[in-house]
């Protein structure tokens, strides 16, 4: 294909050019990240920003696509059976911009929901097109699906309002089930805004990750976008860049055959308790040579054998090669906590 038509001559071309070399001509560097820097000191310099959020932004974030595609699935069940209607819900596109550039495209009025996602630090932002908030409503009260319905000039009414929370906590809720495998999150409603201006979640030029989907209803499309900073998914990025987690995880048999097998020869701490009792401090500082402590263990009865301090065997105590030992007299089933306590002294003081 041949090069389109030429806008100037050659001659004038090379006019132009010896008149910039001649400096007949200012030549202005644009702004930004990597602005170039004219003049004789810092020619060929490249301006810099250390700020900028474009240096640290770096691969793609397949986990998350994955995430968004499982939560639109779910939400298109949630409203479809809240709304007793067929939804279809779909990923649109998820994209990186200016927090600025997002807000300047925005229609006023607009419903602007702000929210958190615990643990996440900062807000985020759920962007719902007025039109859907009005077909939502309409159709919870009965009402059938109206594409053509306005609501510039006016806020929110207290029942809008409602049902604005409704939809953006069931949306909370399957937001949190779609992340869940990878990293739990909790879903929090703030507060609902119509203008843009009151949306001070970032600074303008800081990155965002808009992801968009779309809900078609009958004779009505409409857009649900959900605004992330990037600042708020940076310190889990390792996560959203692996691939996703299963939700159930079969077991590997010889992963736990080796375990079971390395387990025999660990080493355990086992423990008879003759019996427990408690005394004062008195009598504690009485205590002398000779003296005899009655415990709260009957003599005929097994004593308990603790394993790791875990209730394990009935025993009794027996003589095996010159040493105490503890015969097991049987099991037991259901582990229970080890009482601890100190002993107490009998108010009877015998010899041993």
């Amino acid at each position: 294909r041949r090069m389109a038509e030429q806008i100037l001559s050659q001659n004038e071309i090379d006019a132009l050019l010896s008149a910039v070399n001649e400096g007949k001509v200012d030549v202005e560097a644009g702004e930004g990240v990597g602005s170039v820097v004219a003049g004789e000191s810092g020619a060929g310099a490249v301006k810099y920003d250390l700020l900028s959020q474009d240096r640290i932004i770096r691969g793609r974030m397949p986990t998350l696509d994955i995430i968004n595609d499982r939560f639109a699935r779910q939400f298109r069940i949630t409203l479809s059976n809240s709304l007793r209607k067929i939804l279809q819900v779909s990923v649109e596109s998820t994209s990186l911009m200016k927090y600025g550039e997002f807000l300047n495209y925005l229609p006023i009025p607009s419903c602007l929901n702000i929210v958190r996602l615990h643990p996440l630090r900062g807000s985020c932002i759920v962007a719902i097109e007025a039109k859907l908030i009005f077909a939502f409503l309409n159709n919870f009260f009965g009402g059938a699906t109206n594409a053509q319905e306005r609501v510039e000039g006016r806020d929110f009414t207290a029942i809008e309002l409602m049902i604005i929370k409704k939809v953006v906590n069931l949306l909370l809720d399957d937001l949190e089930r779609a992340w869940q495998p990878v990293y739990p999150i909790r879903g929090e409603y703030l507060r609902t805004e119509i203008n843009p201006q009151f949306l001070a979640v970032v600074p303008p030029s800081d990155v965002v990750v808009l992801t968009s989907f779309e809900l078609e209803m009958e004779n009505l499309r409409g857009t649900v976008q959900v605004v992330i900073p990037y600042s708020t998914i940076e310190p889990i990025r390792q996560y959203l860049s692996s691939g996703i987690q299963a939700e159930t995880t079969d077991e590997d048999s010889g992963w736990l055959d080796q375990i079971a097998q390395h387990l025999h020869d660990v080493p355990v701490r086992a423990e008879v308790l003759l019996g427990t009792s408690r005394i004062t401090v008195r009598d504690l500082l009485s205590l002398a040579p000779g003296d005899v402590i009655t415990l709260d263990q009957p003599q005929t009865d097994p004593l308990p054998m603790y394993v790791e301090g875990s209730t394990k065997f009935r025993v009794t105590p027996v003589e095996r090669a010159g040493v105490i030992a503890a015969q097991v007299v049987h099991d037991v089933p259901v582990e229970r906590p080890r009482k601890k306590g100190p002993p107490v002294l009998d108010d009877q003081k015998s010899p041993a």
